[in-house]
């Protein structure tokens, strides 16, 4: 069986180093092929070496990973991005459900990333990705599910609740999509993106709002028809997004 083969892009040696003697003691299986630190040799250094996986730093000298993935319109590579801190692009990389592993870097972390992407397919999540960054908004959210992911329209994003540690997605289309992630995860995605958490169990699109009943904390009802109860601690806050819509 061949081995598959990675590279590194990060600029700085040492965190290459850490990430390098790790994969070699855990994975043997993988073969390194080199490192770059800037965007415009982490494009040659794809180009020559053709490697299966990528670990791709979000912050670059002269750019972000993300403008790396912008050279390659077919990308036969898989990536996992690597960064320090909560770097703008981590909202559109979370969106497309691509894999993350955040410094200092965490052995476990790192096993269970690998795992994931070997086993599975990125291309048109990567995809999802670029788009989104070079039109600047985010317009579609990929749902990992049994079989693969799944695709929605932000745009068709009623409501989330939360199911236990799983998520369920609420669209137009009356489709219940369960996802297990938690609703903190979604929340921290979403809210700047015109979704307000009314209740530890509810996240709504504002937008989607057919009205607001008062009372202690009162209730919203969606445009599908469905009622959900607002936390009477969060009542302010949420009528304050109310009034900034208008």
């Amino acid at each position: 069986m061949e081995m598959p083969h990675y590279i590194i892009i990060e600029d700085e040696e040492r965190g290459a180093n850490v990430l390098l003697q790790i994969l070699a003691k855990h994975y043997p299986i993988l073969q390194f092929d080199g490192r770059a630190g800037t965007v415009q040799e982490a494009v040659s250094l794809i180009r020559e070496k053709n490697p299966e996986l990528v670990f791709l730093d979000v912050e670059l000298p002269d750019g972000t990973g993300i403008d790396v993935l912008r050279h390659f319109s077919d990308r036969t590579f898989k990536v996992i991005f690597t960064t320090a801190h909560d770097h703008y692009a981590l909202t559109a990389i979370k969106f497309s459900a691509i894999d993350f592993l955040l410094k200092p870097l965490s052995i476990e972390e790192i096993k269970i990333a690998v795992d994931k992407v070997l086993s599975q397919s990125q291309a048109e999540r990567l995809d999802l990705l670029v788009k989104s960054n070079e039109s600047g908004k985010l317009k579609r959210l990929a749902l990992p599910t049994l079989e693969g992911f799944t695709f929605i329209e932000i745009a068709d994003l009623i409501f989330l609740t939360a199911e236990g540690s799983y998520t369920v997605l609420h669209t137009t289309d009356a489709q219940k999509h369960v996802v297990s992630k938690s609703l903190k995860e979604y929340d921290e995605m979403l809210e700047q993106h015109g979704f307000y958490r009314i209740h530890h169990s509810h996240i709504i699109q504002l937008e989607k709002i057919s009205k607001y009943v008062k009372g202690n904390g009162g209730y919203v009802v969606m445009k599908d028809g469905t009622s959900l109860d607002v936390s009477s601690r969060r009542k302010d806050e949420f009528l304050r997004k109310l009034t900034e819509m208008k």
